[in-house]
């Protein structure tokens, strides 16, 4: 069970795209979110999409595992979607927000004892505004904030590993995480 984080344009999806067309035995968790559809965007790639109504009546009767609010949107993972996935018996990739791993770290330890928290980013603030300019064609846009841009790139404590995912490095970024991938599924686990 894999979780990738990190801050906003460090190659999140790229990473994971690449990762499930290498192995597509794999499994992505779908995470629910209240914000509007991008154009390149249908729903369930790359998220699941309702109001910001419905996501507060699901918050309301437990239906998520975790949720955060981040840059005025709601995220979150629904626990259905989540026990569906870890019963599978294939390899999970989830991906989340930085914000929300601090929500999830502990009680997803005690889900699996074969869960992997990574943490990409890429080596400065510079290049992830560069790469949200460049998703958005240089049309204006609140996905960037380079204060919350630099809290995220300080949130990597809460995972086991660090991959700097740098420009032009996307294959070797990809093979540092199917590395860990593999020294995981290679480890003893003993009972407590």
């Amino acid at each position: 069970f894999v979780v990738l984080t990190g801050p906003t344009a460090s190659g999140k999806d790229t990473v994971l795209s690449k990762i499930h067309a290498d192995n597509p035995n794999s499994l992505r968790i779908i995470t629910t979110t209240s914000r509007d559809m991008r154009p390149n965007e249908s729903e369930g790639h790359p998220y699941y999409f309702i109001s910001r109504e419905e996501f507060e009546r699901r918050i309301a009767n437990h239906e998520f595992f975790e949720w955060v609010e981040f840059r005025g949107q709601l995220y979150g993972t629904q626990k259905k979607t989540l026990e569906e996935s870890l019963s599978s018996g294939r390899d999970v990739f989830w991906k989340i927000e930085a914000k929300g791993v601090k929500n999830i770290k502990d009680k997803l330890k005690h889900m699996t004892n074969r869960a992997i928290l990574i943490y990409l980013t890429a080596s400065d603030t510079n290049t992830l505004e560069a790469r949200v300019k460049k998703d958005e064609d240089g049309k204006p846009t609140n996905r960037w904030s380079a204060s919350l841009a630099t809290w995220e790139m300080e949130q990597y404590d809460d995972c086991d590993y660090l991959i700097v995912n740098d420009d032009g490095k996307l294959e070797e970024s990809v093979k540092k995480i199917e590395n860990i991938i593999e020294s995981k599924r290679l480890e003893i686990i003993r009972e407590a």
